[in-house]
């Protein structure tokens, strides 16, 4: 293509885990908090309730398929939607490979940026398994031809870093990739499920920002002219890496949903922005779990020396302030780079990671105190699915996409006698493919990374 051109998404699709945990289901578990301290066991007629009020959270969906089985369905969705097939399928994702094989929780590239102390800089880890495409298809679509720092990483089968290298590159980096290979990737895996023989496959991982990051990849090979047809994927099944002792399992949730882009004229997905804050990576993280944790103190082993399954740990109270003070702040950036005006924009989708840090991002970015102004805003702009889907980290702002675009998800509100966000029944949001309007999409994940894009429908 000799021509400039853009890209723009032309069909969505999504699948949640088959079965809904409602909060009753922790009824009489004893589940406790950070390193095993702080014993907490719900009790009957108060569960829902107390999980309610720290999470925002009434029920998750939970599932037995593997991560593959629900991006297979997801893409299976697209393509009929789309009644194309993509070139290219690239799948986000912090899930399991295997017993032995984590994706990593932070991402190397992340552990690397540290090195940096220059938070404008974007890193991510991908996986490339077959050669289909390569790390430097990648690191062109970012360069235009021009080179910049990249961390090449392995893995060894035990799932820890093999090597980290920096190349002899320019220093303080604008891209930090580290690049995983040996082993069948996620995307591979659904490309073999839904039979796409031809697609070329690629693994990105970010934390809950990996979809966003993908969708940033997909739009600059679109823009390279390397494919016409790209698929971008957003799966995890976190029960996986739920620690079934800790009281953060109330929030995990096993969900997928995507999108397929096209070249388009004009700019659909407008502009993307990435921060890192590697040097805060260990708030968000792959550890022994709780019960682990104790047992292995009370024989007078190392919790280090723990050989066995790793679960997601999260410092909640540090990622609450770190949420609540970037988000607004970053979309508010993002909004700019776009040239556009809050005022412009018809939704946001953030990643739901709780209603506590939902809620109070969205009364920071438009700067509103007053109950009935936040009710409205939270009605008109803000697509709300963690009540019900709970957090599936990088699947939840595809599934919500996907989810408003077919007129599935209904509308929320704040009720100020209940101090809680409601749903309005039978009242979806009116957006559509097509109509021009502007979105936004903003996650806070693993690294810690914070991305979004402005795109137009």
């Amino acid at each position: 293509m000799g021509a400039k051109h853009y890209s723009t998404i032309v069909a969505t699709g999504s699948c949640a885990g088959e079965k809904i945990i409602h909060n009753s289901y922790f009824v009489g578990k004893e589940l406790y908090r950070e390193n095993g301290s702080g014993k907490l066991e719900l009790k009957s007629g108060k569960t829902a309730e107390e999980i309610y009020s720290v999470t925002g959270i009434g029920e998750r969906r939970w599932t037995d398929r593997r991560p593959a089985d629900l991006g297979a369905e997801t893409l299976r969705q697209i393509i009929e939607a789309a009644k194309k097939k993509p070139e290219l399928l690239i799948v986000a994702h912090n899930s399991k490979f295997s017993e032995t094989l984590y994706s990593p929780i932070p991402a190397h590239s992340a552990i690397a940026q540290k090195k940096t102390n220059k938070p404008n800089t974007i890193a991510f880890d991908i996986v490339t398994d077959d050669g289909s495409i390569q790390l430097e298809d990648i690191v062109r679509a970012y360069s235009a031809g021009k080179f910049c720092s990249i961390y090449a990483a392995g893995i060894e089968d035990d799932g820890g870093p093999r090597h980290v290298e920096c190349r002899p590159y320019p220093e303080n980096p604008d891209i930090i990739i580290a690049e995983h290979s040996g082993f069948d990737s996620m995307a591979k895996r659904i490309k073999k499920q839904v039979g796409l023989r031809k697609a070329d496959t690629l693994d990105v991982t970010a934390g809950c920002s990996g979809f966003t990051v993908a969708l940033d990849v997909a739009d600059r090979l679109i823009k390279q002219g390397k494919y016409k047809r790209i698929a971008v994927i957003g799966v995890d099944v976190l029960t996986d890496i739920r620690d079934e002792h800790h009281l953060d399992s109330t929030l995990f949730s096993d969900n997928a949903g995507g999108v397929l882009i096209e070249p388009s004229k004009e700019p659909g997905i407008k502009c993307s922005r990435f921060e890192t804050y590697g040097s805060l990576g260990h708030y968000l993280r792959l550890d022994i779990g709780v019960q682990e944790r104790l047992d292995a103190e009370k024989r007078g082993t190392a919790p280090s020396e723990k050989k066995g399954p790793f679960y997601l740990r999260m410092n909640g109270n540090e990622i609450f302030k770190f949420a609540v003070k970037q988000l607004p702040r970053f979309v508010n950036k993002l909004i700019g780079d776009a040239g556009i005006e809050l005022s412009d924009v018809a939704a946001i989708f953030f990643h739901q990671m709780n209603g506590r840090i939902l809620r109070s991002s969205v009364a920071r970015l438009y700067s509103t105190q007053n109950d009935e102004e936040f009710s409205r805003v939270i009605e008109e702009k803000i697509p709300w699915s963690v009540d019900e889907y709970g957090n599936s980290s990088v699947a939840t702002i595809p599934l919500a996409l996907d989810l408003v675009l077919k007129g599935k998800l209904d509308r929320r509100c704040y009720d100020a006698r209940t101090d809680r966000i409601v749903k309005k029944t039978n009242e979806p949001f009116e957006l559509k493919l097509g109509s021009g309007k502007y979105i936004v999409t903003a996650a806070v994940g693993a690294g810690l990374v914070i991305g979004g894009n402005v795109i137009k429908l």
